[in-house]
């Protein structure tokens, strides 16, 4: 059964972790330091976020728990000497900007006595790809992380992640997502509710295939990407040229990692026991 991590983190006028990691300002902790890139365009300010760790089904694992920041039962396990330190990212989706399509929040956060936590300000209602990565440590033998969903303004979100390379469903989304940013002929047909438009495709498909990142891929850009038009003369379908150059982009896409790169540093909230 699946197991839930809840991640906490409220988007506050001040960047301000907790006691245990003290408050953090600009160049005063080299560890907390948040940087980030050009701010996209606002669509409206998602005013609180949780990350919810999906762990895969295990027979080893018992019923399903909803563990909330600061429950015993969520437990960080430490793999060697040194102490774990766990990185957040968040990579904002600039729909409609090829030239800077993402923009990137990234932080790094030493675990102390049990708990690591920092906040995020600011965060613009985009679509967002979410990353954890846990440093000299793991959470149920997992130290990577990752997922997607479309932040909605004035309402609290929920950024579910799981394992990567886990074909988990939050896995197969973020797979999807960062395929579509890097390519330069799918990028450019995206919309505002990419995330959404990625999950609608996954309820018609099954996702326990070997072959479900590509098959995710390909249905989705043929759902949701192509412009098809029907010609009467010849009665067939029609591609129009970039929807064609789409097309043919995914066996390229398909034959690469074409792993996005993230250039910025972010954070939030995970307890933890050594």
């Amino acid at each position: 059964m699946k197991r839930y991590l809840w991640v906490s983190a409220m988007i506050v006028a001040l960047a301000c972790v907790l006691a245990q990691i003290g408050c953090w300002k600009s160049g005063s902790n080299p560890t907390a330091a948040l940087i980030h890139s050009e701010a996209p365009p606002t669509r409206g300010v998602a005013p609180s976020l949780k990350f919810k760790m999906v762990l895969p089904e295990s027979p080893r694992r018992g019923p399903s728990t909803s563990l909330r920041t600061g429950s015993p039962n969520a437990i960080i396990m430490a793999s060697e000497a040194a102490s774990p330190t766990v990185t957040f990212k968040l990579t904002l989706i600039n729909v409609g900007n090829a030239t800077n399509p993402t923009t990137v929040l990234s932080k790094t956060v030493l675990v102390s006595s049990g708990t690591a936590y920092a906040n995020f300000q600011d965060l613009p209602a985009l679509s967002t790809l979410g990353d954890i990565h846990i440093e000299n440590g793991n959470y149920g033998g997992y130290s990577d992380f990752r997922g997607a969903t479309d932040l909605l303004p004035e309402i609290e979100n929920i950024l579910e992640v799981s394992p990567k390379n886990s074909k988990t469903k939050p896995d197969i989304i973020a797979e999807v997502v960062e395929k579509v940013v890097s390519s330069q002929h799918l990028f450019p047909k995206v919309g505002s509710d990419l995330t959404s438009r990625i999950i609608t495709t996954l309820t018609e498909m099954d996702l326990t295939t070997d072959a479900i990142y590509e098959e995710a891929l390909t249905q989705f850009v043929n759902n949701h990407l192509l412009q098809q038009t029907i010609s009467l003369e010849t009665n067939s379908v029609v591609l129009d040229s970039s929807s064609s150059l789409a097309l043919s982009s995914l066996s390229v896409l398909s034959e690469t990692t074409n792993e996005m790169v993230f250039s910025n540093t972010a954070t939030q909230r995970l307890p933890t026991e050594i």
